[in-house]
């Protein structure tokens, strides 16, 4: 019942990793060469980044034979275990309703509203609230306080046209900038 890849991973083939769609990455996981493997390590690991290739090979996690990708990740190889196609179920409706019936004027909107909203994306200014709530929790009850009182959540805002919404978002947007600009000026005055 032991799979061959029990004992050993075995790359079964190279991939353009463009060419992999996120959709199938699993669980992420760092992978670390031992000594007597560091030069294959490094050698796989400048091939790829040369080539801009992922490998797919399969591996015994947890008593389960899956298939990865490993790709280069900051000066190490990374690995992600694959969801099967049998996995990833579609759903009927989507991707149905796509850009019918759209406006440019409402398209245009749209792209202001995103690029008004345009960051750098820095993972660590993401938190897990519920991770925090969960230690407050425990925290309080180790110490015989009770529970810490729940924040009321927010009241979901009602349906509204879009396009209103956009176009009020984008003026709120441009008088807070004009605001800021006119202290600015008062300020070097």
């Amino acid at each position: 019942m032991q799979p061959k890849s029990s004992s050993a991973m075995e790359i079964t083939q190279f991939v353009k990793l463009n060419d992999v769609d996120p959709m199938y990455f699993e669980t992420s996981y760092f992978i670390v060469p031992e000594e007597a493997g560091q030069r294959a390590y490094t050698l796989l690991l400048k091939t790829m980044e040369n080539l801009n290739y992922a490998a797919i090979a399969q591996v015994t996690l947890h008593q389960r034979e899956q298939v990865v990708l490993l790709r280069p990740y900051e000066n190490g190889l990374a690995l992600h275990t694959m969801y099967y196609p049998a996995e990833i179920h579609d759903v009927k409706e989507y991707g149905k309703n796509a850009g019918k019936d759209l406006k440019k004027e409402e398209i245009k909107l749209g792209e202001q509203f995103a690029q008004g909203l345009l960051k750098p994306f820095r993972p660590e200014e993401f938190h897990d609230e519920y991770q925090q709530r969960v230690k407050q929790l425990i925290e309080s009850k180790s110490k015989g306080r009770s529970a810490p009182k729940e924040e009321t959540p927010r009241k979901l805002a009602p349906v509204v046209d879009l396009m209103s919404a956009l176009k009020q978002s984008l003026s709120e947007n441009r008088s807070e900038a004009k605001t800021k600009s006119e202290k600015r000026q008062t300020a070097a005055l």
